[in-house]
């Protein structure tokens, strides 16, 4: 299935099983279920659906300096961790030198972005 057919399949799956696209984004059905947008993003309780309020670069290690596996382009869905984990202090996104990280998955990659930098929810 090509990207843009994700959101009209979405839509249509919603629209079956009577769940709004509003709910959707929320990422529960009305009975606390995964909704058809948190599966097809991949998420799960565990990694509920997030998204990047600017660019962001997916880091193999929780720190700046380790290696950029990805880059989370802004205004896109993928999974946050519901936890934060400690690492490296940064200042991006409107970070004040905090220290808190979320692990993340986005399009098939799973890394650390500075916790500042997502959201929960869709897009």
């Amino acid at each position: 299935m090509t990207k843009r057919l994700l959101i009209p399949v979405v839509i249509a799956t919603c629209a079956m099983l009577g769940t709004s696209t509003a709910t959707a984004a929320a990422g529960t059905g009305a009975a606390g279920k995964t909704s058809a947008a948190t599966a097809a993003a991949g998420c799960t309780a565990d990694f509920p659906m997030g998204h990047a309020i600017t660019n962001v670069k997916i880091r193999n290690k929780p720190k700046m300096s380790a290696t950029a596996l990805r880059l989370w382009y802004k205004n896109t869905n993928g999974c946050m961790s519901s936890g934060t984990v400690k690492g490296g202090v940064y200042s991006s996104c409107g970070g004040d030198d905090s220290p808190h990280w979320r692990k993340v998955k986005y399009r098939g990659t799973t890394g650390y972005v500075p916790m500042d930098c997502i959201y929960s929810g869709a897009a």
